[in-house]
């Protein structure tokens, strides 16, 4: 038979899977005859992995068998024989698969012995080949990469007798390297314990060798023999650097290993007088604790490797530098963030004064004081530095360096934090393609640019976007990082985090719950970042409704952050927050209003004054002022608030509210809406109040709306009282999974929030919450003592939409019974002349929820039906007002964002951003800021459009090109024809904003309503792959024939071809705008 050999790779998946599938076909071709097929993997996991695989694809026509090689005498052919005698069907001569394991566990070293358990292993495959002719089966054989370099030199027999060779590469490796043992190589072959006949083997030394090596030195030897003093640093110094490159096997086992020498070179050399090397075995000590969190042991550590130093070194000296940079790291990590600047400041002097001005460790401690800026919040201080940082590593480092990308990376994370998401798009991406440049396939620090990028577009709501990358930097985790390291719990919570934003909460929990299992296996027990996924856990539960599980997570993760943390460290402060939002959600104040408090005291003591979670603190306690009614406690802390968000993200004073509510003293427009609002609230009849449903497309302002209408102002503005109007406003997105009991209960709580001058009503609610489930009953009783006080009840609710879909936990029947109870309290019972609904969402009612049951009044029939249109004209007009530019630009705002409100507020704040600083903004960059800073917006619009609603919209988006790329392989000519026949559904995209229409030559002409959104559709055509083009196709078919089909999937494949073609265009229409 032909001999199937692969050879060794650089870490690729690409070429594991190749050696997978001709070790598969191997094992096929081999059926009822010896095959010696050696598989080579240093990773257990991972080899595990390929075996499991390989019995799955084999079952059921090839059964399959393990075996594993004894200790002690370790013999192929015995582990067979026994394999054999164990199993009747072997013994009967099916055909059958044998795996071997166990040779990774033999000792090189011969411990006191004549031969070591790998020269007995070698020697049976040498002399006892001929026996394994009773086996008449492919036998795959798995050893290490250390034991195959030396099996065809000991046995080299048997190696000619072999199938196929089969290596799978991994990060994990399972031996020493020969070099790598240099500082003790001559040590080791005077104890005779191998043979000295390679110089240069990268697999020379079982990793679980080191360990006996030392017992049996110490017991020849003694515990205080000086050469001991050497031999325990060189050999924690191996562990370290595996933990450092991710080659371990056992994370944990070799951490507590590197520690253990370490600790007992430290103390043999401080107990035998030994100065020499002590300091750099101090300072590797306390690297390792302090990456377990064992910051007062590793603090410890630092200061005696500084006071050596100190002694021993110049004044200017670069190891110096290193040492104060350590300690200044440590401190900032435990946010002594006062204590860790004059160390970086001297740690920079230092290496100015010794180094040359582009040194790569000149750039390294500026990273590090740009770091801790960063963490404080002092962006204005931190930027500089990170780019001074960038400057000297282009300098002095080749163009693809992984420090360059490095410093990339912390920039990008600086101008994310500050919502600068366009610019730290491109670093991070420019980052990702250096490590994919410089670094191995499957490098940790691949992982972690992978997962900053999908953090980014997790932060834009780019959902598909980052999904992805965090799945590929756990993929390489997984490959290169032990099982249990702390780097993929990361990422783990990140996914995690992604998924219960989403509302995919059965995909969240045992994630997170992964995440925590591995921080308790690789982190001591009172380590910060297990309580970072404990409070993760805990708000996945909390929107579940499981409030118990949730506080005593919330209440274990305060508890580990005062153990390991300072006193006023910011992390204990964010999981004090999350239990006050959780006591505040259940309508207990009084257990949040304290833990606010303290909270707040603990960033105004760590964070600096103009820090944006100073800013977010204070609006929780505000918030909760708020909701008891304590109005002129709340005010100034609201106020002190809007002023940190002002300095610390620039934003413009009060005009324009990016991504946020407007405040009702800067509502504009929407006069005629809000009239007919207050029309269906205070119906003129007594007996009957009007329920109003609002809906519109993304953008439109509906929250905004919703908001405006909390106002007392507004009222008196429209000729209302609101004193006789009790208001609730209640996002439905806010429960989370949606569940009728959640909701009732929640509008209870916010309800009695709302009576703070109504005493007894008041009491009658909290004890209504106290009960353990919350009913619309309970609803109708409050609602008739609020008619007893000639008051009415006004609920406001956001994102109705949220109710009309049924989950797991809230089946189709529940869905249908809360909808009868919402039109029961608004139409039939005898209280709905106190209560007046209004609802948002995204479409009409009648065109989403459950269908209509034959012969019943439809669940929605109570209410009046309102579309919220894009701005007019006027209204357009009116927020163009606010700020002066020329015509020209308003009319360039106005082509961007027609009359979305959400596109006019954010385009119109990028400008008057920039023009305040008295900066001209450069077309191409301002619209890519605005497509960058919209995607969430666009992707939303495209996400709430149907199948045909899709099509049409790209049916628009090519047409509009067609008149300007005149070219045959792009002519579509006929659309126009299809989208007449379509005008039904471009209708309702008309009234979503989407699109606009105008008559020219007496046919109706269909465009985008935004450049920006056409632009983005644009794009979603080029970037289809074969896949979706097909799948596209089948929508096509179905309002259009199989010719115009076929034109049109031509026309999108020579676009993608071709697409920097409509980018241009873009470029030049944007420009255009710009150009007066």
């Amino acid at each position: 038979m032909e001999i199937r050999e692969t050879f060794p790779v650089t870490n690729s998946n690409a070429e594991n899977e190749e050696n997978y599938l001709d070790l598969l076909v191997s094992i096929e071709a081999s059926e009822g005859q010896l095959s010696l097929l050696i598989g080579v993997c240093d990773d257990i996991n991972y080899r595990k992995e390929i075996i499991a695989r390989y019995e799955a694809e084999l079952a059921p026509g090839i059964p399959t068998y393990q075996a594993t090689l004894p200790r002690g005498e370790p013999s192929l052919r015995a582990a067979l024989a026994q394999l054999v005698a164990e199993h009747e069907y072997l013994r009967q001569g099916g055909r059958a698969v044998l795996t071997v394991t166990g040779a990774e566990k033999l000792f090189f070293i011969r411990r006191n012995q004549e031969r070591s358990e790998q020269e007995i292993f070698f020697g049976y495959l040498q002399w006892r080949r001929e026996a394994l002719r009773q086996f008449p089966y492919p036998v795959v054989l798995w050893v290490t990469q250390q034991i195959l370099v030396k099996l065809s030199k000991k046995a080299p027999d048997f190696w000619s007798w072999r199938n196929g060779v089969f290596r799978f590469s991994s990060k994990k490796t399972a031996a020493i390297s020969r070099r790598e043992l240099e500082p003790i190589y001559k040590f080791l072959v005077s104890r005779k314990w191998f043979d000295s006949d390679e110089d240069d083997n990268p697999y020379f030394l079982p990793i679980e060798d080191l360990q006996h090596l030392i017992q049996q030195t110490e017991e020849q030897r003694g515990v205080k023999h000086p050469s001991l003093a050497t031999l325990y640093p060189r050999v924690g110094q191996i562990y370290r650097r595996r933990l450092q490159r991710g080659e371990s096997q056992d994370y944990q086992q070799e951490q507590a290993l590197a520690i253990e020498y370490f600790r007992k070179a430290v103390d043999l050399q401080q107990e035998l007088g030994l100065e020499e090397d002590l300091a750099s075995n101090l300072n590797n000590l306390a690297e390792l604790y302090y990456y377990q969190g064992r910051y007062n042991e590793a603090e410890h550590l630092y200061e005696q490797v500084i006071e050596i130093n100190k002694r021993s070194l110049p004044e200017y000296h670069p190891d110096l530098a290193i040492n104060l940079s350590n300690l200044a790291q440590l401190y900032s990590s435990q946010g002594r963030y006062s204590e860790a600047e004059p160390l970086y400041i001297q740690a920079i002097q230092i290496n100015k004064r010794s180094l040359s001005e582009d040194h790569p460790y000149l750039a390294n401690s500026l990273n590090k004081l740009a770091q801790l800026y960063y963490s404080q919040g002092r962006y204005s201080k931190a930027e500089p530095l990170y780019q001074q940082a960038i400057q000297i590593n282009k300098r002095s480092l080749p163009e693809y360096h992984p420090y360059l990308a490095n410093s990339l990376n912390k920039l990008a994370q600086l101008y994310y934090s500050q919502g600068r998401y366009s610019e730290a798009e491109s670093l991070y991406i420019q980052a990702i393609q250096i490590n994919k440049r410089s670094l191995p396939e499957y490098h940790p620090d691949l992982a972690i640019n992978l997962s900053n990028l999908a953090q980014l577009y997790y932060s834009q709501r780019r959902y598909n976007e980052a999904e992805p990358l965090y799945i590929q930097a756990i993929q390489i985790n997984k490959r290169s990082l032990p099982e249990y390291h702390p780097d993929l719990a990361i990422n783990l919570s990140n996914l995690a985090q992604l998924y219960y934003s989403q509302g995919r909460y059965s995909e969240a929990e045992p994630l997170y719950i992964q995440a925590i299992q591995i921080n308790k296996r690789s982190l001591p027990e009172y380590h910060p970042d297990l309580a970072i996924n404990l409070s993760n856990l805990a708000q996945l539960y909390s929107s579940q409704g499981r409030y118990s599980e949730a506080e005593s997570l919330y209440q274990q993760a305060i508890t580990i952050d005062q153990r390991s943390l300072p006193e006023y460290h910011p992390n204990l402060a964010t999981h004090l927050n999350n239990l006050a939002v959780l006591y505040e959600s259940l309508g207990r104040y009084d257990k949040a209003e304290p833990l606010y408090q303290q909270a707040l005291e603990i960033v105004k003591r760590s964070l600096s004054e103009d820090h944006p979670y100073l800013a977010s603190s204070l609006n929780n306690l505000a918030r909760l002022y708020y909701s008891q009614e304590r109005d002129n406690e709340a005010e100034p802390l609201y106020q002190q608030a809007i002023e940190i968000d002002k300095r610390s993200l620039g934003m413009v004073d009060s005009l324009f509210f990016p991504n946020r509510l407007v405040p009702p003293n800067r509502f504009v427009g929407r006069t005629l809406d809000v009239k007919i609002a207050f029309d269906c609230i205070s119906s003129r009849n007594p007996d009957y109040r009007g329920h109003l449903a609002l809906w519109g497309g993304p953008g439109v302002g509906k929250s905004s709306f919703l908001n405006y209408l909390t106002d007392p102002q507004a009222w008196e503005s429209y000729g209302e009282d609101p004193s006789q109007a009790i208001i609730v406003y209640l996002d439905c997105l806010d429960i989370r999974p949606f569940m009728p009991s959640n909701f009732w209960r929640q509008l209870l709580n916010l309800l009695q929030n709302k009576l703070e001058h109504s005493t007894n009503l008041r009491s009658e609610v909290n004890l209504l919450l106290e009960k353990a489930e919350v009913n619309p009953n309970d609803l109708e009783e409050i609602l008739q003592k609020i008619g007893r006080q000639d008051q009415f009840l006004v609920l406001l609710l956001d994102n109705y939409d949220a109710t009309l879909y049924s989950h797991e936990h809230y089946t189709e029947t529940d869905l249908e019974y809360f909808l009868f109870d919402c039109r029961y309290l608004a139409y039939s019972s005898e209280q709905s002349r106190y209560l007046s609904i209004i609802v948002t969402s995204s479409r009409r009612l009648n065109e989403i929820g459950p269908k209509l049951t034959p012969g019943k009044s439809p669940w929605y029939n109570h209410y009046f039906f309102h579309l919220l249109k894009p701005f007019t004209d006027d209204e357009v007009a009116e927020l163009l007002g606010s700020i002066p530019i020329t015509p020209a630009l308003k009319e360039g705002i106005r082509e961007i964002a027609d009359g979305n409100p959400t596109l006019l507020q954010n385009a119109l704040y990028s400008l008057y951003s920039k023009l305040r600083l008295g900066q001209i903004p450069e077309p191409e960059a301002f619209t890519s800021e605005l497509l960058s800073n919209n995607q969430q917006f666009f992707q939303q619009i495209w996400e709430l459009s149907n199948e045909l609603e899709q099509t049409l919209l790209m049916l628009i988006a090519l047409s509009d090109l067609k008149d300007s790329l005149p070219n045959q392989n792009f002519n579509l000519g006929g659309i126009e024809n299809i989208l007449i026949q379509q005008e039904n559904t471009l209708i309702k995209l008309k009234e979503l904003g989407v699109i606009i229409d105008k008559v020219k030559d007496n046919k109706k002409i269909y465009s985008f309503a935004s450049s920006l959104m056409e632009w983005w559709v644009i794009q979603k055509v080029y970037h289809s792959n074969e896949e979706e083009i097909k799948q596209r196709e089948k929508a096509f078919l179905k309002i259009m024939s199989h010719r115009k089909v076929n034109k049109l999937t031509e026309a999108i494949r020579w676009l993608w071809q071709n697409r920097e073609v409509p980018i241009n265009l873009m470029e030049y229409s944007v420009r255009s705008v710009f150009s007066s």
